[in-house]
């Protein structure tokens, strides 16, 4: 359990700066992906929440009954911010398209990518080892 705390912390501060990132370089370029990248990094740190609060209700030795009640709102929360998401991305690429809009570039953007592709397979990679245990 203090291995899956570990990681959902470490998960939410790596979500924290490259939100921040994500958000910067995505309103410089003026680049939906990117800040839609950036808002997905926010919902990520918004699950990490949940799910560091339904982790600790467990640790404190929660009945599996509240632990499932907690785990259904985990999931709902989730669901709703990705749908949010999805409504934000659709709204402005459709705009985009609409408006016949060049899209843009941004060497920020391509090297926070490349940091993702390295970091979050091993964040994950970490989970299901924590999980199995």
């Amino acid at each position: 359990m203090r291995l899956a705390l570990w990681l959902v912390g470490a998960t939410l501060a790596y979500n924290a700066v490259e939100a921040v990132v994500a958000l910067w370089a995505g309103e410089v370029a003026d680049s939906i992906s990117l800040l839609g990248f950036g808002l997905d990094s926010v919902i990520e740190m918004s699950a990490a929440v949940a799910l560091f609060w339904r982790l600790s209700r467990e640790w404190a030795g929660a009945d599996a009954e509240a632990i499932e009640r907690s785990e259904r709102r985990v999931h709902r929360f989730i669901g709703a911010t990705f749908l949010a998401l999805a409504l934000y991305v659709t709204a402005s690429a459709a705009w985009s398209l609409y408006a016949r809009e060049a899209p843009r570039t941004s060497p920020v953007g391509i090297a926070l990518a490349a940091a993702s592709l390295i970091v979050m397979p091993l964040v994950a990679w970490g989970k299901l080892r924590a999980a199995t245990r």
